[in-house]
């Protein structure tokens, strides 16, 4: 799947995420929240899987290099923002002090 006509992760750049959200309709801000919400999830899920695995005997060596490779792509695909990605708002308001 191409971002922003890219079609490998080394070529994406934060250029790509913005012609990506332009494409789809969507900010940049949440375009790169949501990249590094899901980087983020990868390299956990990823730790996870290779600890399920590990359970029926898989080869541990095999496990680790999956590991490694899943982290290294999310970390590299949270780079390609550019920058770091924003804080998300608050979901409530602070509460007002009365004088």
């Amino acid at each position: 799947m191409k971002i922003g006509g890219r079609a490998t992760l080394a070529e994406v750049d934060d250029a790509a995420w913005a012609a990506f959200a332009a494409e789809a309709g969507l900010g940049l801000p949440l375009v790169r929240r949501r990249v590094a919400e899901v980087s983020d999830r990868a390299r956990a899920a990823a730790v996870a899987v290779a600890g399920a695995l590990a359970a029926p005997g898989l080869d541990e060596a095999a496990l680790e290099r999956f590991v490694r490779i899943v982290r290294d792509r999310a970390e590299a695909c949270a780079r390609t923002t550019g920058k770091p990605a924003p804080r998300p708002p608050r979901r409530t308001p602070p509460a007002r002090k009365r004088s």
